[in-house]
């Protein structure tokens, strides 16, 4: 009967649509930007960055109005004595949430986003001394020194890919960047025909698999990756050829990672010393940074 015939409208994100994670980020940003605590005198609030939309500023909002009625150079001068506008930050994916202040403020932050959502237990960097985030292992050290890699997704790739048991490789790319190899012909082809193709596929899949590391820990890669993107569409093989040679470069450098020292109350003498120390004890450390992270809490 007619009068059986009713719509419903869809106001949250329902698992499954095509829709979905454009609707759940749009209505869990709204919900982030309404967060306001009180910690320590201050009004906190949460400020997403223009640049990364995944990254937001959690920021002393007295502080942040009062110095925006000042020049930037003003505001250097008096940065001692107004304070610090940005006491934290909180990084989004999709339904994770990880937040870098101190403990206390961390706590706070969390507590009122696991109000808002249901969310598994918080973890503390300080008690378990290793996250995961977004496939990235976040460890902290006996010495306060913070380590980032991402053994576990690139063991996890090159055993899809059949690769653990190849011989690794020392450098990203040959230098002649596999010219050699033969790619099919792809003259005459529509871009959507060209999309279509196997070999295609193939090639989009490992730069794509490849671009979550070099974008996030693995930065030696970038280059041959870069190379590797720019031939998907052009020559194809060619681009699955200097996939393949990054992923048996990354299966003898699986342990390679980001170090942020500790430098609370260290002079610069004890820096040098750690760092060759460290440089030293640990070979696969590609880079590192003179970087004092906080508490860092993962939901």
């Amino acid at each position: 009967a007619a009068s059986d015939v009713y719509k419903r409208q869809v106001h949250r994100a329902i698992y499954g649509l095509r829709e979905s994670p454009k609707a759940w980020g749009d209505y869990r940003d709204a919900e982030l930007r309404k967060i306001v605590v009180f910690y320590q005198g201050m009004t906190v609030v949460l400020r997403r960055c223009s640049v990364d939309t995944a990254l937001w500023r959690i920021q002393n909002l007295e502080s942040a109005v009062f110095k925006r009625m000042f020049p930037v150079g003003v505001r250097v001068m008096t940065q001692e004595f107004l304070g610090t506008t940005t006491v934290g930050i909180l990084v989004t994916y999709v339904d994770d949430f990880l937040v870098a202040a101190e403990r206390a403020l961390a706590e706070l932050f969390m507590n009122t986003i696991t109000s808002m959502w249901k969310c598994t237990t918080p973890e503390c960097i300080d008690d378990v001394k290793t996250l995961t985030f977004c496939s990235m292992r976040i460890r902290l050290s006996d010495q306060g020194d913070y380590y980032i890699d991402m053994e576990p997704y690139i063991v996890d790739m090159l055993e899809r890919h059949g690769l653990l048991e190849s011989n690794p490789t020392m450098i990203p790319i040959q230098a002649d960047e596999c010219s050699t190899v033969v790619s099919t012909s792809l003259e005459g082809l529509t871009p959507k025909q060209v999309s279509r193709l196997k070999v295609v596929k193939e090639a989009q899949q490992h730069a794509g698999e490849l671009q979550w590391l070099g974008t996030r820990v693995r930065f030696d890669i970038s280059y041959a990756l870069q190379r590797a993107s720019s031939l998907m569409t052009k020559e194809p093989e060619r681009s699955t050829k200097i996939s393949k040679g990054i992923m048996r470069y990354l299966l003898g450098t699986t342990k390679h990672a980001l170090v942020s020292l500790a430098v609370n109350s260290i002079s610069e003498q004890i820096m040098e010393e750690r760092t060759a120390q460290l440089v030293k004890s640990v070979p696969q450390a590609v880079s590192y940074t003179h970087l004092t992270l906080p508490t860092i809490l993962l939901v």
